[in-house]
């Protein structure tokens, strides 16, 4: 995993000494951290094991990411914060989710 610390976006914590696991290596991100796939590798000694690598990004620092973001947030604009999530849940082909969602917001 790469870490940039200049992205402030995304605050982290090594959770070293903290941890119930003192043996690993743990990392706090706070919500809505993204993460790019860089690559993907499955172990020859172990087939069902597979390692990924990931990047740390942000908006910020991804063109590609800021584009996405805006154009997710404008399709799902305006209403309340579940009429969003039930229109992204339906967009994402989740329609028992969307229902569930939508139910909610008759009662």
């Amino acid at each position: 995993m790469n870490i940039c610390s200049e992205i402030r976006s995304s605050p982290f914590a090594s959770l070293n000494g903290l941890s119930y696991m003192e043996e690993e290596d743990e990392i706090l991100f706070s919500m809505h951290t993204v993460f790019r796939i860089q690559s993907i590798q499955q172990q020859t000694n172990q087939p069902k094991i597979w390692e990924v690598h990931l990047k740390l990004t942000s908006a910020e620092v991804d063109q590609n990411l800021a584009f996405l973001t805006e154009h997710m947030r404008q399709e799902v604009e305006g209403g309340t914060s579940l009429h969003q999530l039930g229109q992204l849940t339906a967009r994402m082909g989740e329609y028992d989710r969307t229902q569930e969602i939508y139910e909610l917001l008759i009662l």
